[in-house]
């Protein structure tokens, strides 16, 4: 009696043990390991009679955000309920697990990709909905990619591949859902390579520079600042486009890194003119990921204070978008930041999906209105009352409006009509490096920044 209570004991221990082994903990799921072997075993088993399988991967796309700001306790609740959402989708014999995370996998044996992107429109509407975490409400939003076999690969980790591609590819592209494409492997490698050499020229000297495109005030036609862009020329390819490096980065940590490399040249250059007797405002565009960096703060306190440069000579441009990706953790940053001294500026004004009553609550002190309306706001009468529109909301809300995209004497005119303070465009000058900026300011026209 006492050996089969303890056999029993064993068998119950061992039970236990292999649940643990192919179950996550936090979810109860399937994990990397079980859904690898089903997936094996799905394969197998579809072979004779050719009918295949789907696989799709889940990546949540602001999980970091919820975990940073609420703590882990809500992200791990945020994870169950996602795995709950997740597994009550699904079709019987369709398996969902959690790999590690915030990335899930589906296994759904028998689909075609029509089945798969029918299940993935169905994910993307239950987990787009509200998140009731104890007394908090998060929104999050899913990238999914999806792989079929035999179609795209015939073996469980070249499908799983292929998904993680495609995955990435819909986060990149802001899709939500994305089919794997054969050429998607030539577009990853390529996205890997720039990463890598990108990587590489922050650790070095002469690849990543920084132009400066002048702001310029519309009622006496001088300079009110620059605007710092950076510049990327790579030892083989040449000159490499922004368009082209800075939205591989925003996928990676490597864009906060990027951005303040920017900073610290953009910081030291405005001491240079200033102890050259030119009083330069420098603004810096700031990635979402860095708003959202509690080290923010800190290292631009650091820089200012290594440069001994006042704060009013940097202007930090934030989008809209970054704004309301999580509202109180920017208001609260840039709340800091303006304490400090530093100017601020909403940029692409126009584009995102601002709200009111957080764009009055912020210390803003600039809009800037975005070049996509004002480049056709002479020629298209709705892009003309946008404009109109968007001056009249800054300077209500007490601040100043800079225009984008000037690039023609009638867009002055319209613009100088409309009252608005400043313009930056092609118009008046191209982005230049410090030094051709340098000799510009020193015209007649630049007196007002000169000491």
């Amino acid at each position: 009696m006492v050996a089969g209570g303890y056999q029993r004991r064993l068998l119950r221990h061992a039970a236990e043990h292999e649940y643990h082994a192919s179950h996550d903990a936090l979810t109860g799921l399937p994990n990397r390991t079980l859904f690898t072997e089903r997936t094996a075993e799905a394969l197998h088993a579809a072979e004779p009679d050719g009918h295949g399988l789907a696989v799709l991967l889940l990546d949540l796309d602001r999980f970091k955000e919820v975990n940073d700001t609420l703590g882990h306790q809500y992200g791990d609740e945020l994870l169950r309920q996602v795995a709950a959402r997740t597994t009550a989708a699904l079709r019987g014999g369709d398996m969902v697990a959690r790999l590690a995370g915030d990335e899930f996998a589906v296994l759904l044996p028998g689909a075609s990709a029509a089945d798969a992107a029918g299940l993935a429109a169905r994910l993307q509407s239950e987990l787009h909905r509200s998140f009731a975490l104890d007394d908090v409400a998060v929104d999050v939003e899913v990238s999914i990619g999806i792989a079929v076999a035999p179609e795209h690969a015939g073996d469980t980790d070249a499908l799983l591949r292929c998904a993680d591609i495609a995955m990435y590819t819909a986060k990149d592209s802001k899709t939500g859902a994305t089919l794997y494409r054969p050429n998607m492997h030539t577009e990853d490698g390529n996205r890997l390579l720039l990463l890598g050499d990108l990587r590489r020229a922050l650790d070095v000297t002469d690849q990543l520079t920084l132009h400066y495109q002048p702001k310029i005030r519309l009622d006496d036609g001088r300079p009110s600042g620059a605007e710092a862009l950076v510049r990327w020329t790579h030892p083989t390819r040449g000159p490499i486009p922004p368009a082209e490096f800075i939205p591989v980065a925003e996928t990676t940590g490597l864009i906060t890194r990027l951005t303040m490399y920017v900073l610290r040249l953009a910081v030291a250059q405005a001491r240079t003119w200033l102890d050259d007797g030119l009083v330069v405002p420098i603004a810096v565009n700031l990635s979402p990921r860095c708003l959202l960096d509690p080290e923010l703060v800190g290292h631009v306190t650091r820089l200012l204070e290594e440069h001994d440069l006042p704060a009013e000579l940097l202007r930090l441009e934030v989008t809209e978008t970054a704004v309301m990706a999580n509202p109180a953790l920017a208001t609260e940053t840039l709340v800091a930041l303006h304490r400090l001294g530093v100017r601020l500026s909403i940029d692409d004004y126009g584009t995102g999906y601002s709200s009111m009553a957080y764009l009055k609550s912020l210390p803003v002190d600039e809009l800037k209105v975005d070049r996509t309306f004002v480049m056709h706001m002479d020629d298209d009468p709705e892009d003309a009352v946008l404009v109109r529109g968007a001056i009249e909301l800054g300077h209500n809300l007490g601040m100043s409006v800079v225009a984008e995209g000037v690039e023609g004497a009638a867009h002055v005119a319209a613009l100088q009509e409309l009252g608005c303070d400043v313009a930056q465009g092609y118009h008046y000058a191209r982005p230049m490096p410090p030094a051709e900026l340098t000799a510009w300011l020193r015209t007649s026209a630049a007196t007002a920044l000169v000491r």
